[in-house]
């Protein structure tokens, strides 16, 4: 069922609430990504670390990951914020996540959240 806290038995499997991938980041962070307050909670009754840092930045322009010294890359409320265009932003996750400690750099990089220039009425193909 979607929105429902993780079943017991995968916990069994992966006990541990901040492990993470090869690029840093923990469950939280993709409960932060799809904006599943339910499991942000359900992670951080178990332990999970709202402070976490990832590895990388999760997007650039190109859609690849920047990778970073480790553990100065997205916070968990950066992943709601739009990290790259194509995804949503959550504004109840961030505060939620904001309320729970976790630090919310205010960068958004979803195209909801970027003005694009405008285009130069000189140039061929701009504004007429």
């Amino acid at each position: 069922m979607p929105g429902s806290p993780p079943p017991a038995s995968l916990w069994r499997k992966c006990p541990d609430v901040n492990a993470k991938d090869d690029k840093g980041y923990p469950p939280l962070h993709g409960a932060a990504l799809t904006g599943d307050n339910e499991v942000i909670r359900y992670l951080v009754a178990n332990g999970a670390d709202v402070e976490a840092r990832a590895n990388q930045f999760f997007g650039r322009g190109d859609g690849a990951g920047e990778d970073v010294t480790p553990g100065t890359g997205d916070t968990v409320a950066d992943m709601a914020n739009g990290p790259r265009e194509r995804n949503l932003v959550y504004p109840e996750t961030i505060a939620l996540l904001v309320k729970l400690g976790s630090v919310n750099s205010d960068y958004c990089r979803s195209a909801i959240c970027v003005i694009k220039p405008r285009p130069d009425a000189r140039k061929p193909g701009g504004i007429r």
